[in-house]
């Protein structure tokens, strides 16, 4: 492994824009990727069908990015449990939309793109597939300096932790 070329600052919302500019080291490995995803057809078959699903680099965010994201994740769910809301948006839905449901939903992600000005979100969904893809995605990164592989993290048993929360919004 080589070292990092440029010093990181102790400001983390630095340090990750200085990782996005000056570091091309981590990288996806396609052959650790196509064993994870079961094999070369499959693996084929979805590059050729969509070649910009997996990048090739990852992107680093800094805490205060992150801050921002969950604090308008929060402004958002505050939102959407006021019954004025609810009953506003739900006006147009089908009868089976109206049903009250406990369930919060393992895959509802908001999704942000990172600019210059921070974070912004683009859209909000569920994506079940989406989240199977990148547990596998994760466990084929690699690293060229130890520094980068130091902040890499190794996912657990996330395909388990998936199933049990499927379980768990099956029960509610």
């Amino acid at each position: 492994m080589s070292e990092l070329m440029t010093p990181l600052p102790d400001d983390c919302k630095s340090a990750a824009a200085v990782l996005n500019r000056d570091c091309a080291c981590v990288s996806l490995d396609h052959r650790a990727l196509e064993q994870a995803l079961g094999g070369e057809a499959f693996y084929r078959d979805l590059r050729e069908t969509r070649p910009h699903l997996f990048s090739d680099s990852v992107v680093f965010v800094g805490r205060r990015h992150l801050a921002q994201m969950a604090e308008l994740v929060a402004v958002i769910e505050e939102l959407v449990a006021l019954p004025a809301w609810q009953e506003h948006v739900l006006g147009w839905a089908p009868v089976s939309a109206r049903r009250p449901c406990a369930a919060r939903g393992v895959f509802l992600g908001y999704d942000f793109h990172l600019g210059d000005d921070g974070p912004k979100l683009i859209e909000i969904n569920t994506n079940a597939g989406g989240g199977l893809l990148n547990a596998r995605l994760a466990t084929a990164q690699r690293a060229c300096c130890a520094p980068i592989a130091a902040l890499m993290s190794r996912p657990g048993d996330i395909e388990g932790a998936f199933t049990a929360m499927f379980r768990e919004e099956w029960r509610l």
